[in-house]
Protein backbone atom coordinates (compact mmCIF):
# COMPACT_ATOMS: atom_id res chain seq x y z
CA UNK A 1 0.00 0.00 0.00
CA UNK A 2 2.73 2.30 0.95
CA UNK A 3 4.30 1.72 -2.35
CA UNK A 4 1.60 2.32 -4.50
CA UNK A 5 1.21 5.60 -2.81
CA UNK A 6 5.29 6.27 -3.78
CA UNK A 7 4.40 4.98 -6.98
CA UNK A 8 1.68 7.94 -7.64
CA UNK A 9 3.95 10.29 -6.12
CA UNK A 10 6.85 9.13 -8.20
CA UNK A 11 5.26 9.36 -11.52
CA UNK A 12 3.84 12.44 -10.49
CA UNK A 13 7.62 13.82 -9.63
CA UNK A 14 8.78 12.83 -12.86
CA UNK A 15 6.47 14.08 -15.03
CA UNK A 16 6.75 17.68 -13.17
CA UNK A 17 10.83 17.39 -14.01
CA UNK A 18 11.14 15.36 -17.16
CA UNK A 19 8.14 17.25 -18.82
CA UNK A 20 8.35 20.49 -16.54
CA UNK A 21 4.37 20.46 -16.14
CA UNK A 22 4.02 22.09 -12.79
CA UNK A 23 0.72 19.96 -12.53
CA UNK A 24 2.10 16.38 -12.83
CA UNK A 25 -1.05 13.75 -13.05
CA UNK A 26 -4.47 15.65 -13.33
CA UNK A 27 -5.77 16.06 -9.61
CA UNK A 28 -9.05 14.11 -10.48
CA UNK A 29 -6.80 11.00 -11.93
CA UNK A 30 -4.63 11.02 -8.77
CA UNK A 31 -7.78 11.59 -6.17
CA UNK A 32 -9.22 8.43 -7.84
CA UNK A 33 -6.24 6.31 -7.56
CA UNK A 34 -5.43 6.88 -4.07
CA UNK A 35 -9.11 6.60 -3.19
CA UNK A 36 -9.30 3.19 -5.02
CA UNK A 37 -6.06 1.80 -3.16
CA UNK A 38 -7.20 3.40 0.39
CA UNK A 39 -10.26 0.94 -0.09
CA UNK A 40 -8.35 -2.25 -1.16
CA UNK A 41 -6.03 -1.39 1.96
CA UNK A 42 -9.15 -0.92 3.90
CA UNK A 43 -10.44 -4.48 2.40
CA UNK A 44 -7.49 -6.42 3.33
CA UNK A 45 -6.77 -4.97 6.89
CA UNK A 46 -10.28 -5.95 7.85
CA UNK A 47 -9.09 -9.75 7.52
CA UNK A 48 -6.87 -8.75 10.73
CA UNK A 49 -8.67 -5.83 12.50
CA UNK A 50 -11.81 -4.33 14.09
CA UNK A 51 -12.58 -1.19 12.39
CA UNK A 52 -16.17 -0.91 13.85
CA UNK A 53 -15.70 1.80 16.48
CA UNK A 54 -13.37 4.45 17.02
CA UNK A 55 -11.65 5.20 19.97
CA UNK A 56 -11.73 8.28 22.08
CA UNK A 57 -10.09 9.18 25.45
CA UNK A 58 -10.50 7.06 28.24
CA UNK A 59 -11.50 4.05 25.97
CA UNK A 60 -15.49 5.85 24.82
CA UNK A 61 -15.83 4.89 21.64
CA UNK A 62 -18.21 5.44 18.39
CA UNK A 63 -19.87 3.25 16.44
CA UNK A 64 -19.29 3.76 12.39
CA UNK A 65 -20.75 1.00 11.00
CA UNK A 66 -21.35 1.57 8.06
CA UNK A 67 -19.41 4.04 7.22
CA UNK A 68 -16.13 2.78 7.89
CA UNK A 69 -15.70 2.88 3.69
CA UNK A 70 -15.80 6.78 3.85
CA UNK A 71 -14.48 8.06 7.25
CA UNK A 72 -11.02 5.74 6.48
CA UNK A 73 -10.54 6.48 3.15
CA UNK A 74 -11.05 10.18 3.54
CA UNK A 75 -8.40 9.70 6.72
CA UNK A 76 -5.65 7.64 4.51
CA UNK A 77 -6.46 10.40 0.90
CA UNK A 78 -6.44 13.53 3.65
CA UNK A 79 -3.31 12.16 5.92
CA UNK A 80 -1.09 11.38 2.96
CA UNK A 81 -2.35 14.30 0.64
CA UNK A 82 -1.88 16.89 4.43
CA UNK A 83 1.77 15.82 4.33
CA UNK A 84 2.22 16.84 0.69
CA UNK A 85 0.84 19.85 1.03
CA UNK A 86 2.95 20.93 3.86
CA UNK A 87 6.03 20.25 1.64
CA UNK A 88 7.20 23.29 0.36
CA UNK A 89 9.84 24.47 2.48
CA UNK A 90 13.28 23.31 3.18
CA UNK A 91 13.33 20.08 6.20
CA UNK A 92 9.39 21.73 7.36
CA UNK A 93 7.45 18.64 6.27
CA UNK A 94 9.87 15.94 7.46
CA UNK A 95 10.35 17.42 10.44
CA UNK A 96 6.80 17.86 11.45
CA UNK A 97 6.28 14.05 10.31
CA UNK A 98 9.31 13.38 12.71
CA UNK A 99 7.46 15.00 15.90
CA UNK A 100 3.90 13.53 14.32
CA UNK A 101 5.07 9.98 14.60
CA UNK A 102 6.64 9.60 18.04
CA UNK A 103 3.47 9.27 19.67
CA UNK A 104 2.22 6.37 17.20
CA UNK A 105 5.87 4.71 18.12
CA UNK A 106 4.77 4.46 21.91
CA UNK A 107 1.60 3.56 20.76
CA UNK A 108 2.39 0.38 18.86
CA UNK A 109 4.51 -0.66 21.39
CA UNK A 110 1.50 -0.37 24.32
CA UNK A 111 -1.14 -2.19 21.82
CA UNK A 112 1.84 -4.97 21.11
CA UNK A 113 2.29 -4.20 17.64
CA UNK A 114 5.69 -4.75 16.90
CA UNK A 115 5.54 -4.90 13.09
CA UNK A 116 4.13 -1.08 13.01
CA UNK A 117 6.74 -0.46 15.78
CA UNK A 118 9.71 -1.68 13.69
CA UNK A 119 7.88 0.26 10.16
CA UNK A 120 6.91 3.31 12.48
CA UNK A 121 11.26 3.28 13.90
CA UNK A 122 12.57 2.70 10.64
CA UNK A 123 10.46 5.19 8.54
CA UNK A 124 11.52 7.80 11.92
CA UNK A 125 15.15 6.85 11.38
CA UNK A 126 15.25 7.42 7.52
CA UNK A 127 13.64 10.43 7.74
CA UNK A 128 16.12 11.62 10.31
CA UNK A 129 18.80 10.95 7.97
CA UNK A 130 17.35 12.93 5.13
CA UNK A 131 16.43 15.65 7.30
CA UNK A 132 20.62 16.72 7.53
CA UNK A 133 19.92 17.03 4.12
CA UNK A 134 16.55 18.42 3.24
CA UNK A 135 17.60 21.07 5.70
CA UNK A 136 17.91 25.05 4.36
CA UNK A 137 19.61 25.07 1.59
CA UNK A 138 18.60 21.78 1.01
CA UNK A 139 20.66 19.12 -0.97
CA UNK A 140 17.82 16.74 -1.83
CA UNK A 141 14.09 16.75 -1.42
CA UNK A 142 11.42 14.95 -0.29
CA UNK A 143 8.94 15.12 -3.61
CA UNK A 144 5.53 13.62 -3.80
CA UNK A 145 6.72 10.17 -3.44
CA UNK A 146 8.30 10.84 -0.44
CA UNK A 147 5.39 12.96 1.10
CA UNK A 148 2.40 10.81 -0.25
CA UNK A 149 4.39 7.85 1.45
CA UNK A 150 5.01 8.98 4.87
CA UNK A 151 1.55 10.57 5.18
CA UNK A 152 -0.14 7.06 4.48
CA UNK A 153 1.80 5.55 6.68
CA UNK A 154 0.70 8.17 9.92
CA UNK A 155 -3.04 7.88 8.54
CA UNK A 156 -2.48 3.69 8.67
CA UNK A 157 -0.93 4.14 11.73
CA UNK A 158 -3.53 5.50 13.83
CA UNK A 159 -6.16 3.36 12.11
CA UNK A 160 -4.97 0.21 12.95
CA UNK A 161 -4.17 1.31 16.78
CA UNK A 162 -7.60 2.95 16.96
CA UNK A 163 -6.31 6.46 17.53
CA UNK A 164 -7.72 8.10 14.77
CA UNK A 165 -8.55 10.96 17.05
CA UNK A 166 -4.78 11.76 18.15
CA UNK A 167 -3.80 12.48 14.44
CA UNK A 168 -5.80 15.78 15.18
CA UNK A 169 -3.46 16.18 17.93
CA UNK A 170 0.06 15.23 16.99
CA UNK A 171 -0.65 15.88 12.94
CA UNK A 172 -2.35 18.78 13.96
CA UNK A 173 0.16 21.13 11.99
CA UNK A 174 -1.00 18.97 8.61
CA UNK A 175 -4.55 19.65 9.33
CA UNK A 176 -3.97 23.36 9.30
CA UNK A 177 -2.03 23.66 6.28
CA UNK A 178 -4.52 21.71 4.31
CA UNK A 179 -7.11 23.64 5.78
CA UNK A 180 -5.95 26.77 5.17
CA UNK A 181 -5.56 25.85 1.26
CA UNK A 182 -9.06 24.41 1.61
CA UNK A 183 -10.37 28.53 3.30
CA UNK A 184 -8.32 29.97 0.40
CA UNK A 185 -10.04 28.35 -2.23
CA UNK A 186 -13.79 28.55 -0.91
CA UNK A 187 -13.13 32.44 -0.18
CA UNK A 188 -11.32 33.17 -3.72
CA UNK A 189 -14.41 31.58 -5.33
CA UNK A 190 -17.32 32.85 -2.48
CA UNK A 191 -15.61 36.71 -2.92
CA UNK A 192 -13.04 36.12 -5.59
CA UNK A 193 -10.46 37.61 -2.90
CA UNK A 194 -8.00 36.15 -1.57
CA UNK A 195 -7.72 35.24 1.97
CA UNK A 196 -4.46 34.63 2.40
CA UNK A 197 -1.34 36.21 0.35
CA UNK A 198 -0.70 32.46 -0.63
CA UNK A 199 -1.39 29.05 0.43
CA UNK A 200 -0.78 26.96 2.01
CA UNK A 201 0.04 29.15 5.18
CA UNK A 202 3.64 28.47 4.85
CA UNK A 203 3.62 30.30 1.71
CA UNK A 204 1.28 33.31 3.35
CA UNK A 205 4.21 33.86 6.01
CA UNK A 206 7.04 33.88 3.43
CA UNK A 207 5.18 36.73 1.54
CA UNK A 208 4.86 38.59 4.98
CA UNK A 209 8.61 38.70 4.88
CA UNK A 210 9.55 35.99 7.12
CA UNK A 211 12.80 33.95 6.11
CA UNK A 212 12.14 29.86 5.52
CA UNK A 213 14.14 29.09 8.55
CA UNK A 214 12.10 31.25 10.73
CA UNK A 215 8.89 29.18 9.50
CA UNK A 216 10.32 25.89 9.74
CA UNK A 217 11.63 26.78 13.12
CA UNK A 218 8.15 28.07 14.43
CA UNK A 219 6.40 25.30 13.16
CA UNK A 220 8.46 22.80 14.30
CA UNK A 221 8.17 24.24 17.64
CA UNK A 222 4.33 24.21 17.94
CA UNK A 223 4.71 20.77 16.29
CA UNK A 224 6.68 19.86 19.47
CA UNK A 225 3.82 20.98 21.65
CA UNK A 226 1.73 19.04 19.87
CA UNK A 227 3.57 15.91 19.99
CA UNK A 228 4.59 16.52 23.58
CA UNK A 229 0.62 16.95 24.13
CA UNK A 230 -0.33 14.07 22.89
CA UNK A 231 2.55 11.92 24.56
CA UNK A 232 1.06 13.78 28.03
CA UNK A 233 -2.10 12.24 27.10
CA UNK A 234 -0.81 8.80 26.34
CA UNK A 235 0.28 8.57 29.64
CA UNK A 236 -2.82 10.48 31.32
CA UNK A 237 -5.55 8.27 29.72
Amino acid sequence: MITSFFLIGLVDDLIKVKFKDYHGIPSIIRFLLELVLSLICLYYLQEHYLFENINLLNDYKINIGKYIFILFPFILVGCSNSVNLTDGLDGLSSSLYLLAVIPFILFSLIEKEYYLTYLLISSFGATLGFISFNLHPSKIFMGDSGSLSLGLLLGISAIILHKEIFLLISGGLFIFETLSVILQVSFFKLTKKRLFLMAPFHHHLELKGFKEYQIVMYFFIVGLVLSFASIILIILF
